[in-house]
C-alpha cells in the first residue's frame, strides 16, 4: 500500500510590487506508476507573490537519491507540459507557446527548463502565460525507478534556481524574479517507492506479525506510519526500516522501537512516548525533519544524519559506534524544565559534528549560567539576548566571578570565552527585537549554543579569597573561598555522584544556585546536598547551570573534587527532594506580602551533630534586598545555617534561630515540613516576648525588631518521652553548679549514669565548653580556655545519653 497525495509546500513569500516578485515552488501529487517500467511521477507547481509578470523562462533544479533512480539520468526523464505552460499559436502552422526539457545539472541533480518560443514578440495573456498568487501546475515529471527499496529524496535546489527565472516586459527584453522560495525537506524526501509491511493508516494496524500492530519478531518488515497513530505500539518492537509521512505522529506507547535496516526516513514527523534505537548490521542513515522524544544509537558500523534536522526532546544516547550530526542534531527545550539531553557516551560510542542545544528562560533576573558547548563566546548568546558589556552607560548585564579576587568582573566584549560560570542578568528588555518564544521580543527566551559537546573528564578552575561574614555569629571563614563553577555537559549533573567524592573539611558538600524568583522576584539561594536541601534543591543540576561552591581553606584550591567526569551526569528526571528523610522546615512569611518568604531546615541523620558540620550543614546566603527577610539556624559553635543536619540520636535541645530584615513588619512562622518522629513537640521561644509557642498546633507572629534580630528566636524540638528542664529553679536535682575565683564547680547529685556530657553556651547560643565522658563519681572543675570580657550569665548543660536525660542550669560568671 503506498500513500496517496501528499502535498509538498517548500516556501512562501508575499509581496506586492511587480519589479520585486518571487515565485514559490512545491512539489505535488507523487505518486509511483506501475508500468512496464515502476516510475516515480509528482508535478511542479508555482504561485507568484502578486499578479502582473508573463514567464518568460524557469529552471526548475531537482535533487534526487542516485541509488533509486541512477546518476545522471536527465535522458530517462519525462516532462509533460501542465496548464502554466501549455497551449500554442494556432492557425496553419501551430507553435507551442513554451519549450520543456530536461538537462543533468551534476549526476544526482537534473534541471527542468521552461522557455517561452516567443521571445521577440509581446503578447500579454497570449503567447506568454501569467503566474497567479494561486498554485497553478508547470510541469509534471516522471522519473524511472531502479531501486524500489530506496528513498527518493526529492528536493529542489535553490542555488540552482536563483537567477534563472526570468518574465517578459512590454517589449522583447527579459526581467528576473527575485530569487525562487524552495526547501531541501520534504514528503519527496522519503516518499515510499515499493509497498510497506507494516502500515498505520490513521485507523488501524496491518501487515505486522502478532496481529497488525510491529512486535520483536518484524525485523525484516518495512513499517509506514501515513498519519498520527491513535493507537499507541502494544510492546517493543523491531522492524528494518520507518518512514512517518505527512507530520505524522508515532506513539510508541513507552515502548523502544528498535530500526535494524539502512535508514530511517521521515517528514516532519514526530515519534513520542517512547525510544527509537538504530541498532543495524551496518551502517544507517537517518533523512528528514523528525522530532524524536528518545534516540539512542547503537550501531558499531556508525549512523550519519544524512539530511533534515533530528530535534531530540528527550534523552539522545549514544550506546556505541560514531554519530555523525553533520551539523543537524538539536536538543530542544521547550520549558525551563523540559529539555533534550545527550546521555554519557558508551564505550564504543562518539559524537562527531556540531549539536544545538537549547534551553528556555522564563523568569527575569540574574541567572548563574555555564555553557555545555566548548568554545563558546558570549557572541554566541547575542543572537537571541542583548548582553551590555563593561562600559555601558545604562549597566552591565553579565559577570564572570574571579574567585582569586572574590569578585565579579564586568563582560568586556562579545569575544570573552564563555567558560566557567556567569552571572547574566535576562529580562524582556534584554530579548532580541522579535525574538523570543513567542517571537514578540518578550521572555520567554530560548538560549540556544551550536558546536561540540562537552564530555568526559572536565576540569573546574578554583580560587580562594577571605571575604567579610554578614552575621556577628559567623566565623572569619564562613564566607570565605566561594567559587561559581558550571555544569560542564549536555545533561543533567547528579550532585549525589559528585558528593561521592567527598571527604575531609577543606570543602563544603554543597552547592547553591541563585533562583530571581524567590521572594517575589527579589531572589534567594537554591541549595542541595547528599543530605539536606533548602528552597526546593535536588540533586540534580540542569545543563546550562552555574553553581556555587565553597572551599574551607586556601590549599583546597588543588581539589580534583570539582573536576566531574561522565560517571557524574545523569539524564534521569529530578528525584523528589529528601523523600524519606526525617526534616523539620521553618518557614517564615511575611504577613503584608506572602510572597515574600524563607525557610530553615533541620534534618535528623547519623553521624552529625548541632555544631556545623563540612557534609550535610548548608551555610546561609544573606540577601540584602530591603523586603527580604532572612531566616537562619545558629550553631552552638557559631555558624549560621540555612539547613543543620543533626545526629539520628538527636532526641531533643535547644536550637537557635536568627532572623535579620530591615522591615520593621508583622511576620509569622509556621511548619512548612515535618517527618521528625511522631512524638516530637516543637516549640517556639521568642526572647525578645518571652512567648513560648505550640507550633505543632499553632504558628507564630512577632514584629520584627532590628535591634533584637539574630539569636531572637530558641527552638524546643524534643521527644515527648524525654524530660529537659532549663532552670535550676524549677527543681532540676541532677547537678548543682557554683563558680569560686573563676573556676566552675560541678556537684553531681543521684540519679545520673556513671559518664555524661557536660557544656557551658552562653546566651546567645555560643558554645564555650563542651567534654564527653565525664565521670559523675565525683566533683568536676574546669574554666575557660579563653578569658571571658564582660560579666554575664551562662547555662551549663548535663546530658545523660543512657538515660535519654538532659538537665540544664544558669548561672553567672
Amino acid at each position: 500500500m503506498r500513500p496517496g497525495n501528499f502535498i509538498l509546500l517548500l516556501a512562501f513569500l508575499l509581496t506586492s510590487s511587480v519589479s520585486a516578485q518571487t515565485l514559490t515552488y512545491r512539489i505535488n501529487n507523487m505518486s509511483v506508476v506501475n508500468s512496464a517500467t515502476d516510475s516515480l511521477v509528482f508535478d511542479i507547481e508555482l504561485k507568484a507573490s502578486a499578479g502582473g509578470t508573463y514567464i518568460r523562462s524557469l529552471q526548475v533544479a531537482i535533487n534526487y537519491n542516485t541509488a533509486a533512480f541512477g546518476s545522471n539520468i536527465a535522458s530517462n526523464v519525462g516532462v509533460r507540459k501542465r496548464t502554466l505552460c501549455d497551449g500554442n499559436s494556432g492557425g496553419l502552422t501551430p507553435q507551442d507557446f513554451y519549450n520543456a526539457s530536461v538537462s543533468n545539472n551534476t549526476s544526482s541533480r537534473i534541471v527542468v527548463f521552461v522557455l517561452s518560443n516567443f521571445t521577440t514578440s509581446y503578447f500579454p495573456g497570449v503567447a506568454h502565460k501569467e503566474p497567479t498568487t494561486t498554485y497553478q501546475k508547470l510541469v509534471r515529471v516522471a522519473i524511472p525507478i531502479t531501486d524500489t527499496t530506496e528513498l527518493p529524496k526529492i528536493s529542489l535546489e535553490e542555488s540552482a534556481m536563483s537567477g534563472q527565472q526570468f518574465h517578459q516586459l512590454s517589449d522583447n527584453s527579459p526581467s528576473s524574479y527575485n530569487s525562487p522560495i524552495v526547501a531541501n525537506s520534504g514528503n519527496g524526501l522519503a516518499f515510499p517507492l515499493q509497498n510497506f509491511d507494516i502500515i498505520w493508516d490513521g485507523a488501524t494496524w496491518s501487515g505486522g506479525s502478532a496481529g497488525g500492530a510491529p512486535s520483536s519478531s518484524d525485523n525484516t518488515l518495512d513499517m509506514l506510519v501515513e498519519t498520527a497513530t491513535t493507537d499507541p505500539m502494544p510492546g517493543n518492537a523491531t522492524v528494518q526500516r520507518l518512514i512517518i509521512l505527512d507530520s505524522s505522529i508515532l506513539d510508541l506507547g513507552g515502548n523502544t522501537l528498535t530500526i535494524t535496516g539502512e535508514l530511517i526516513g521521515s517528514v516532519s514527523g514526530q515519534a513520542i512516548n517512547g525510544t527509537i534505537e538504530l541498532a543495524g548490521a551496518a551502517a544507517q542513515t537517518i533523512t528528514g525533519d523528525t522530532e524524536w522524544e528518545n534516540l539512542t544509537i547503537n550501531n558499531s558500523n556508525g549512523v550519519a544524519i544524512d539530511g533534515g534536522t533530528q530535534t531530540v526532546t528527550g534523552v539522545f544516547t549514544p550506546t556505541d559506534g560514531t554519530i555523525t550530526t553533520n551539523g543537524n542534531l538539536l536538543l530542544a527545550s521547550t520549558s525551563a524544565s523540559s529539555y533534550g539531553q545527550i546521555a554519557a557516551e558508551g564505550g564504543g560510542a562518539s559524537i562527531s559534528g556540531d549539536v544545538t542545544f537549547q534551553m528556555v528562560i522564563s523568569e527575569p533576573g540574574w541567572h548563574n549560567l555555564g555553557s555545555p558547548i566548548s568554545g563558546m563566546t558570549l557572541d554566541d548568546l547575542e543572537d537571541d539576548i542583548i548582553i551590555n558589556y563593561s562600559g555601558n552607560s545604562s549597566g552591565v548585564s553579565a559577570y564572570y566571578w574571579d574567585a582569586a579576587t572574590a569578585d565579579f568582573i564586568a563582560a568586556t566584549d562579545s569575544s570573552d570565552a564563555f567558560t566557567g560560570g556567569w552571572n547574566i542578568y535576562i529580562d524582556s528588555n534584554f530579548v532580541r527585537a522579535g525574538g523570543g518564544v513567542n517571537g514578540d521580543g518578550n521572555l520567554p527566551v530560548v538560549l540556544d549554543l551550536t558546536g561540540s559537546i562537552n564530555t568526559g573528564n572536565t576540569t573546574s578552575s578554583l580560587g580562594y579569597t577571605s571575604t567579610l561574614a554578614w552575621s556577628d555569629y559567623a566565623d572569619e571563614g564562613a564566607s570565605d573561598g566561594w567559587n561559581l563553577i558550571a555544569n560542564p555537559y549536555p545533561s543533567n549533573l547528579d550532585w549525589s555522584k559528585v558528593d561521592d567524592n567527598f571527604s575531609g573539611s577543606d570543602y563544603s558538600d554543597t552547592y547553591y544556585i541563585w533562583k530571581q524568583s524567590l521572594n517575589s522576584g527579589d531572589g534567594g539561594y537554591v541549595a542541595w546536598n547528599s543530605v539536606a536541601g533548602s528552597n526546593g534543591g535536588v540533586s540534580n543540576i540542569a545543563p546550562l547551570q552555574a553553581v556555587w561552591v565553597k572551599l574551607n581553606n586556601s590549599g583546597a584550591t588543588a581539589t580534583n573534587v570539582f573536576d566531574f567526569t561522565n560517571s557524574d551526569r545523569t539524564t534521569s528526571s529530578p528525584a523528589t527532594h529528601l523523600k524519606n528523610q526525617e526534616k523539620l522546615v521553618l518557614e517564615i512569611v511575611r504577613n503584608s506580602n506572602p510572597d515574600y518568604s524563607d525557610n530553615v531546615v533541620f534534618v535528623r541523620e547519623l553521624g552529625f551533630s548541632l555544631n556545623q558540620d563540612t557534609r550535610g550543614d548548608i551555610t546561609k546566603f544573606y540577601n540584602p534586598a530591603p523586603q527580604v527577610m532572612n531566616f537562619y539556624s545558629i550553631t552552638p559553635d557559631s555558624a549560621v545555617l540555612a539547613a543543620n543536619v543533626i545526629d539520628r540520636s538527636f532526641y531533643g535541645d535547644t536550637a537557635f534561630l536568627g532572623v535579620k530584615g530591615n522591615l520593621l513588619e508583622d511576620y509569622t512562622i509556621s511548619i512548612a515540613e515535618n517527618t521528625f518522629p511522631q512524638d516530637f513537640i516543637v516549640k517556639l521561644y521568642d526572647r525578645k516576648t518571652g512567648v513560648t509557642t505550640d507550633l505543632l498546633n499553632n504558628s507564630y507572629t512577632f514584629t520584627n525588631d532590628t535591634a533584637f534580630d539574630e539569636h531572637r528566636f530558641d527552638l524546643i524540638a524534643v521527644a515527648n518521652d524525654i524530660s529537659v528542664e532549663e532552670n535550676g529553679a524549677s527543681g532540676q536535682r541532677a547537678f548543682r553548679v557554683r563558680v569560686d575565683n573563676g573556676v566552675i564547680n560541678v556537684d553531681f547529685l543521684e540519679g545520673l549514669s556513671p559518664e555524661v556530657i557536660v557544656e557551658v553556651i552562653d546566651m546567645s547560643g555560643r558554645q564555650l565548653y563542651s567534654e564527653d565522658d565525664i565521670s559523675t563519681y565525683g566533683p568536676l572543675q574546669f574554666q575557660f580556655k579563653k578569658p571571658l570580657n564582660d560579666v554575664s550569665y551562662y547555662i551549663l548543660r548535663v546530658i545523660d545519653e543512657d538515660n535519654n536525660m538532659a538537665y540544664s542550669e544558669k548561672f553567672l560568671y
